[in-house]
């Protein structure tokens, strides 16, 4: 999927900072498409793997058990690190090159946005709905 990301403030509701056309020529890639906005987190990475670990988890895996799917707190976030998380490559002991997922505890702050980004994705497509707004979480 082409994700496309572009910040922006107002002032006085004026908006500042986006470049209309650069946002016009992406939409035109898409037949179709739809436009989220949401409040700018300006959180830092340990904030970031807090709200995942918590309420995130917790939300989605309530919501999972509603549906008759149990699973544990650690086979969700193996699920999600292994769909969606950042490859770390290494070699095995035949010397051959092979990927797994990256440690949460070692993600980017640009690595948790997109992980994220897209795991709330999903709860939209699977779930119908998007995971507790990070506004509401300490």
């Amino acid at each position: 999927m082409n994700q496309n990301k572009w910040q922006y403030e107002t002032v006085d509701r004026v908006i500042i900072g986006l470049d209309w056309t650069q946002l016009k020529y992406a939409m035109m890639e898409h037949e179709r498409g739809e436009i989220l906005l949401r409040k700018e987190i300006s959180w830092d990475t340990d904030q970031m793997r807090k709200f995942f670990h918590g309420p995130v988890r917790a939300f989605i895996l309530e919501e999972l058990r509603k549906t008759g799917l149990l699973m544990t707190a650690d086979q969700l976030k193996d699920d999600f690190k292994l769909m969606y998380g950042p490859k770390v490559s290494r070699k095995n002991l035949s010397g051959q090159m092979v990927e797994e997922p990256k440690s949460t505890s070692d993600y980017t702050f640009d690595d948790y946005l997109e992980f994220l980004n897209s795991i709330n994705l999903w709860c939209v497509q699977n779930l119908g709905f998007e995971y507790p707004a990070a506004e509401k979480v300490e």
